[in-house]
């Protein structure tokens, strides 16, 4: 998870285009949401920021339907699971601009570069303020998950954990 990104963002959207734009950051801490916190508070934008941590399924899906998009903003991925059920449940994506994704979730998706926050700024204001952006990515992505077949699905993954086998070989 980026959170730096998404937190300098805020920041971004807040001094350039004036408007205060809230997130909802889920799923367990594992040990760096004191930073987080700490970072937000630093940026002067802690109130735009809601750590729900660990939510139900029931309770994610309505998260999806009820915002203004959804971001799943990674460095590497393996999966794009997030954003499959955003588009099911009507919710724009915006993502990082890696080549796993890029291939999943083009043109459904507005993409950004993962260490730009001043790309993600505009994104998250873009799709907040234009509704014809945001009509137009919400009927990609619904259109884009009836492809989403289990078999296409599961080809798309296997492609990707592939390509991430090809990378991990180069770790230490």
């Amino acid at each position: 998870k980026n959170h730096y990104l998404v937190i300098k963002a805020l920041e971004n959207v807040k001094k350039v285009y004036g408007q205060e734009l809230h997130v909802a950051f889920v799923g367990s801490d594992k040990g760096n949401k004191k930073y987080v916190e700490e970072l937000a508070h630093n940026l002067n934008v802690k109130k735009q920021i809601h750590f729900l941590g660990f939510v139900s399924t029931e309770d994610l899906v309505e998260l999806y339907k009820n915002a203004t998009a959804s971001l799943y903003l990674t460095f590497l991925s393996v999966e794009g699971l997030p954003p499959a059920e955003s588009f099911v449940a009507g919710c724009p994506v915006i993502a990082t601009n890696n080549s796993g994704l890029k291939e999943q979730l083009s043109p459904a998706a507005l993409l950004v570069n993962p260490t730009d926050f001043e790309e993600l700024a505009q994104a998250m204001v873009s799709v907040k303020s234009n509704k014809k952006l945001r009509d137009s990515m919400i009927k990609k992505g619904k259109m884009l998950a009836k492809d989403l077949k289990k078999e296409v699905f599961a080809r798309k993954l296997i492609s990707i954990f592939d390509e991430f086998s090809e990378l991990r070989k180069r770790w230490d």
